[in-house]
């Protein structure tokens, strides 16, 4: 397994929170939660595909699954230059934090290859809620071999993810 320390594009991750967060618009089931397991999706998707990165974000085992370490700042960022706003709003017993887009994204430094990486994840997920999503992502190596608060490293998206697997692939030190 490839073992990777991607250097994080802050700019990037902020136009893709505002992307993923435009395309999930109409959606009941957007919201904070969701946003962190699209983003793990579409940069391991990314990865896995071509073994560059997409915005090299850091994401950590959590219980529901990965989260991005450097979302919170990134929805801060965009708050507080009103490009995005959070909802609030009950779903279900529980507020929903539901990013809203103020702004349109801007594209102009994501490659059309990338764009498509990040389409391929929003149409398989788009009926999910943010529990499925979880629930997918604990079959994920990368979840299920680092423990809670660890780093998932990048070198997990070459993984095959139909392969069982009864322990942790073997990660070259760097």
């Amino acid at each position: 397994m490839v073992d990777f320390a991607p250097e994080f594009q802050q700019s990037k991750l902020d136009e893709l929170v505002l992307y993923i967060s435009e395309r999930n618009l109409t959606s009941e089931w957007f919201g904070r939660s969701k946003l962190h397991k699209l983003l793990w999706m579409a940069d391991f998707h990314y990865f896995g595909l071509t073994g560059d990165i997409l915005t090299g974000a850091r994401y950590t085992n959590a219980q529901h699954g990965p989260i991005c370490e450097q979302l919170d700042a990134s929805l801060a960022r965009l708050e507080d230059s009103r490009q995005l706003a959070i909802q609030g709003r009950d779903r279900f017993g529980y507020t929903q934090r539901r990013p809203v887009p103020l702004v349109r994204s801007d594209l102009s430094g994501f490659s059309a290859a990338e764009i498509a990486a990040v389409e391929d994840v929003l149409w398989e997920t788009h009926t999910m809620s943010a529990h499925q999503l979880s629930e997918h992502s604990h079959l994920h190596p990368g979840w299920r071999f680092t423990d809670e608060g660890d780093e998932i490293n990048y070198g997990f998206a070459m993984v095959p993810i139909d392969e069982p697997l009864e322990e942790a692939p073997k990660m070259p030190s760097a």
